[in-house]
């Protein structure tokens, strides 16, 4: 239901975003179409629970939760049915 975004998106701790500015690795963007990927910034190290380069359900569930897009909505239900508890 929803699109794949042009951008790939990179989810990073707090302290390896600030080390990456620091060293220059990443830059900001002030024009989305200049931009060549968006970066996703978490108190908790989302490699923690990882499955190789993707974040686990349970992340990506409360990465998304408050977002107000219906179809967003939707597909965390599904994700959240999928999960094996």
């Amino acid at each position: 239901m929803i699109a794949d975004d042009r951008l790939p998106t990179y989810a990073l701790p707090v302290a390896a975003f600030q080390d990456f500015l620091e060293k220059g690795v990443c830059v900001g963007s002030r024009d989305a179409e200049n931009a060549t990927a968006k970066i996703e910034v978490w108190s908790c190290n989302p490699r923690l629970l990882a499955d190789g380069h993707t974040v686990d359900p349970l992340s990506l569930y409360l990465s998304l939760r408050n977002s107000p897009d219906e179809r967003v909505q939707q597909q965390l239900e599904q994700l959240v049915e999928q999960v094996r508890w």
